[in-house]
């Protein structure tokens, strides 16, 4: 059986292969739902090794979608990412 550590390091190799594709400019949502991605993988890498390095790449991924779902013309969106890094903080210094 594979290492699951590798199998997630796969996976954000994936994504940030299809970022080189999905710019903000040319697909803007494909590069949010990217970025999206890529910061779950982010997470599940952070239950894995490296926690706190991991948790600052999937913040930092959140706030690369949120530059495309601001809270002006993805409202709903914008909401949801916004609770998820104030999730994503709270859990981590409960961790701590």
């Amino acid at each position: 059986m594979e290492n699951k550590a590798e199998n997630v390091k796969r996976s954000i190799i994936s994504i940030q292969e299809a970022l080189k594709i999905y710019t903000i400019d040319n697909s803007p949502n494909n590069y949010a739902t990217s970025q999206i991605n890529l910061s779950t993988a982010f997470l599940l890498l952070a239950e894995l090794e490296n926690e706190a390095e991991n948790i600052d790449k999937a913040v930092n991924a959140l706030k690369e979608a949120l530059k495309v779902y601001t809270e002006e013309r993805y409202p709903e969106k914008f909401k949801l990412i916004t609770s998820t890094i104030q999730e994503i903080f709270k859990r981590s210094k409960e961790s701590s």
